[in-house]
């Protein structure tokens, strides 16, 4: 690959970095941040973040943090379990299956 190419390449980053470079730490740090108490679950709490949701459990701990999205005949479903550190990608070409 040479020169001219490299700059249309996306360097290898976390979303983390990628918001740092872009938002204030404090913007950033409030992204990564529960927000707003939604409804409450058999072990764990639904909060709204600013674009993301989190299960919070009884401790105060993330246990994952997601993003869906639903647009006609497709779905997606991008969730992050901070404590283990796995992401999970769910694709869908049906509407409501992600």
């Amino acid at each position: 690959m040479n020169g001219s190419q490299s700059r249309h390449v996306l360097k290898e980053t976390t979303i983390a970095e990628w918001l740092l470079d872009r938002l204030s730490p404090q913007l950033t740090t409030a992204f990564f941040t529960p927000q707003s108490f939604y409804r409450a679950r058999e072990d764990w709490k639904h909060i709204y973040g600013y674009g993301n949701d989190f299960a919070v459990n009884e401790a105060g701990n993330i246990l994952f943090a997601e993003k869906e999205g639903i647009y006609v005949g497709a779905s997606a479903m991008i969730r992050h379990y901070p404590e283990q550190g796995i992401n999970v990608v769910i694709l869908s070409n049906m509407q409501m299956s992600a």
